[in-house]
């Protein structure tokens, strides 16, 4: 029987990857539908724009009293999605750094020995690199996109898809010593969403989810175990997961304790009233949010999805 803890694990520190080559990667096109080209924009405009978003992104998380670790993408090769930088590697509270194997080959090349070096200094951990060879098999799971991690009870929830293979989640658990949770997540046309957070967001003690993403099969399941395991559940109706990434959220630590919960201005602006009441009242978090309409867009990813959380 699982074991309900209730204290706080969030990270205060994080990882961003500033972009230099931003723009639509048509290998994660293909089983991505949030992601769209903007044919209106240069190339160059939209590497302007996807900057200035992140930039913004980056301040208020400081200003809410994140620490936020900057480090630029690379020039050559180039790496359209190299803001995105949780689908690659995974740190774990006391526990090991792992990268991931990724479905783009594209995206392979995000992975870089100079950021994992010093991931290694700040965490303490070395870096097992052992999941990349699933690449060779055609299996893959793409960090904390993939998986959305309860670390007070070290679950791993996992919605599979072309993205996320249920053999690498079981070699990931032998690892990280993370119980699998799998299931099964829909979209508006009945396909599986592609990676895990776009639905879903773990606080301490609550959940903030697209229930009725969840396919039915597996939708009882999954909301029993969030609540055997003490979270309160916060449901998000299917459109704000669909069209405004509102289950792309990151509950994250201040640095004098406070809970920050980090999220798009699209998201936001497609709460209720009593949902945002819920999150600040009942969580207890203070909300940062921050327009990235361009990044949404191109890369079909949002907030949660840029910053990979430091332990």
């Amino acid at each position: 029987m699982l074991n309900i803890i209730m204290n706080d694990i969030l990270a205060h520190t994080v990882l961003m990857v500033c972009p230099a080559a931003f723009g639509f990667n048509p290998e994660t096109g293909a089983s991505n539908p949030f992601q769209k080209p903007f044919p209106e924009l240069t190339a160059g405009e939209v590497q302007e724009l996807a900057l200035y978003e992140f930039d913004q992104l980056a301040a208020r998380l400081k200003k809410a009293g994140v620490t936020v670790i900057a480090v630029d993408d690379t020039d050559i090769p180039e790496t359209p999605d190299a803001v995105f930088p949780n689908n690659w590697f995974c740190t774990h509270p006391g526990g090991p750094l792992l990268t991931f194997p990724m479905a783009s080959k594209i995206r392979r090349l995000e992975r870089r020995d100079d950021i994992l070096a010093r991931l290694e200094e700040l965490t303490g951990a070395s870096a097992d690199r052992s999941l990349e060879s699933f690449e060779q098999r055609g299996a893959y799971l793409e960090g904390t996109g993939s998986m959305v991690l309860d670390h007070q009870n070290k679950l791993a929830y996992a919605a599979l898809s072309s993205r996320t293979f249920e053999e690498v989640l079981a070699e990931y658990s032998a690892l990280s010593g993370y119980q699998a949770v799998p299931f099964r997540a829909l979209g508006p046309e009945g396909e599986a969403i592609y990676h895990t957070n776009v639905m879903m967001c773990l606080g301490p003690d609550f959940v903030i989810i697209g229930l009725d993403t969840i396919a039915p099969g597996d939708r009882e399941r999954i909301a029993g175990l969030l609540e055997k395991t003490g979270k309160t559940i916060l449901k998000l109706e299917n459109r704000q997961v669909y069209e405004h990434f509102a289950g792309n959220m990151l509950c994250l630590a201040s640095k004098s304790g406070g809970r920050v919960l980090v999220m798009s201005n699209a998201a936001r602006l497609s709460l209720s009233a009593a949902q945002e009441a819920t999150i600040v009242d009942k969580f207890g978090c203070t909300i940062v949010s921050s327009p990235i309409p361009v990044i949404e867009r191109i890369g079909g990813g949002s907030v949660r999805c840029m910053i990979a959380e430091v332990f």
